[in-house]
């Protein structure tokens, strides 16, 4: 039952983390760079106050709810959203803002389907918690979506790097994964 209920509470996490990771790759679609940035530094300095507020214990409307059932235990409050906004504006620093576009659909989709269809279907583990299942998944959820977009080899590349970094990332991967394949959309 607790076991249920664990797998309930990160699919419901997951399905959250979608939904703002594609929001932040709409907001990169719609911005010019510049916008964007200003954006971005000003939802990044809001996110680390309401984070340091809610850590001790200060009631924020929507964002205690928000924290109540989206955050994970023993975390500290908004780690997740604002390690998903760095990634993304360190990236915008860095890369042309079409390849932070593609990075943040990548993240969005490959992180959640992965932690999703793991915790789902996972039978095969093969690095600590993580499983075959959940690194296909979201290998192919993102490959699948970004093909759209780009040829089919470089969503092919940029989906497995994406993948493997997900599967062995000792910093988190909302930080990693649009950084790194921002740099590889810019290489190719």
């Amino acid at each position: 039952m607790a076991t249920q209920r664990v797998i309930g509470f990160e699919i419901k996490r997951n399905v959250f983390h979608l939904v703002f990771g594609l929001f932040i790759a709409y907001l990169i679609f719609i911005f010019d760079r510049t916008e964007l940035i200003n954006l971005l530094s000003g939802m990044l300095i809001i996110a680390i106050l309401v984070s340091r507020e809610a850590k001790f214990n200060k009631r924020i409307p929507v964002v205690s709810w928000l924290l109540k059932n989206f955050e994970r235990k023993r975390v500290w409050p908004g780690t997740g959203a604002i390690t998903f906004i760095t990634g993304a504006l360190v990236s915008l620093l860095f890369f042309p803002k079409d390849a932070v576009f593609i990075a943040m659909i990548i993240l969005a989709i490959g992180d959640s389907f992965s932690t999703i269809f793991g915790k789902i279907y996972g039978k095969h583990k093969i690095h600590g918690k993580k499983t075959l299942e959940g690194f296909l998944a979201g290998f192919f959820g993102s490959f699948i979506a970004v093909s759209f977009i780009i040829t089919p080899i470089v969503a092919f590349i940029t989906c497995f790097a994406a993948a493997l970094i997900e599967l062995f990332a000792v910093l988190d991967d909302n930080l990693l994964v649009p950084i790194t394949v921002s740099a590889l959309l810019f290489v190719i």
